[in-house]
């Protein structure tokens, strides 16, 4: 389409001209250097949690199933790319296969999906244990996650969701909790197999599946727990803002040069 192609121009032509590019993965980051970009003027910033405000200190630490019930959390946008209706299926499965687990889904957050995901968990029987509260402040989020057990960061696969990274894959495991997430490209090259769990997007069954794994084998829970929070840390916003400033100061240094060589002596 004309549209796409009109983006495509301004993509290049933004290249072009900038002095410094900046991009969220190496996925997006190996596209970029395809058009010839060179690696000097590339820096890769994740979209990455700020350890100080995702930090499961501050609220009351809950145990496993502690009250007896799987408290699922997803935080984000309520929208279509993020296939929350798969999640809804993996939930009324999981009532099927185990009817003595107790399950509950809180969805935070808001999206046109909204209404659509209400219908489907009535029609699925299981609207009782799937809410969407709404919106809630990017502050109030570490306390969700804290009250729940796992977090999901369902995706949708397609060519741009390809490659992208869920801050929220980031911000679930920050809080010490398991987290349940598509098998994305981008997912599969910043996480090692031992770390989160992932599942076949689009694929209900196997969600529940990997839900259900997480809660049967509390020793390989744990394990994928610590070695997520792990690779948080070394992802975490405290290390990608160091590269950040580093392009800060590389602009800096270059506009006082700039300046030296242009003033008039004297």
């Amino acid at each position: 389409p004309l549209s796409y192609r009109l983006l495509r121009l301004q993509e290049r032509l933004s290249v072009g001209f900038a002095n410094e590019l900046l991009t969220v993965n190496e996925a997006l980051a190996e596209r970029l250097r395809g058009f010839g970009v060179q690696s000097e003027r590339l820096t890769v910033i994740l979209n990455s949690p700020d350890l100080k405000l995702f930090d499961p200190a501050p609220f009351p630490r809950r145990e496993f199933m502690a009250d007896g019930t799987l408290r699922i959390v997803y935080a984000g946008a309520i929208t279509p790319t993020y296939e929350l209706d798969v999640v809804v299926r993996a939930v009324a499965r999981m009532r099927d296969l185990r009817p003595d687990l107790k399950v509950r889904a809180d969805f935070y957050g808001r999206g046109d999906a909204t209404e659509s995901l209400e219908a489907l968990a009535a029609e699925l029987g299981v609207a009782d244990v799937v809410t969407l509260p709404g919106r809630i402040p990017i502050e109030d989020v570490p306390a969700a996650v804290a009250g729940s057990d796992l977090g999901v960061a369902p995706t949708r696969l397609d060519p741009f969701t390809a490659l992208s990274l869920s801050t929220k894959v980031l911000e679930y495991a920050a809080m010490g909790k398991p987290v349940v997430a598509s098998r994305l490209p981008t997912v599969a090259r910043y996480f090692a197999p031992d770390t989160l769990t992932t599942y076949e997007p689009g694929d209900a069954e196997a969600l529940a599946s990997a839900i259900l794994g997480l809660v049967d084998d509390p020793a390989d829970r744990e394990a994928r727990i610590g070695h997520t929070h792990t690779r948080v840390e070394e992802l975490s916003w405290e290390r990608q803002a160091e590269a950040y400033r580093a392009v800060v100061d590389r602009l800096v240094a270059r506009s006082k040069l700039k300046r030296q060589r242009i003033e008039p002596e004297g």
